[in-house]
């Protein structure tokens, strides 16, 4: 493996750490700007979508392909619904 692909891994290892701090941080913060109140299907697709981008994202600083699938497949789930 070449010196330039173990750096890019670290950097992407690194910067997941922030990822998933501001996550947890958007999840568990209320909106103090709210405009309406969201609806329980709202609350249970943008908690699927946090939670297994957050599972992909620290799977992937084992296997780095099975964790991107996982982050990917929830975006295009998240999107299609």
């Amino acid at each position: 493996m070449n010196k330039l692909a173990t750096r890019l891994r670290w950097l992407a290892r690194v910067l997941s750490i922030p990822l998933v701090i501001i996550v947890v941080a958007m999840m568990s913060a209320p909106d103090p700007h709210q405009v309406r109140p969201i609806i329980l299907p709202e609350v249970i697709q943008l908690s699927l979508l946090a939670g297994s981008v957050t599972l992909g994202t620290l799977v992937g600083w084992w296997s780095e392909r099975l964790g991107g699938i996982i982050s990917a497949a929830s975006l295009v789930l998240f999107c299609l619904t």
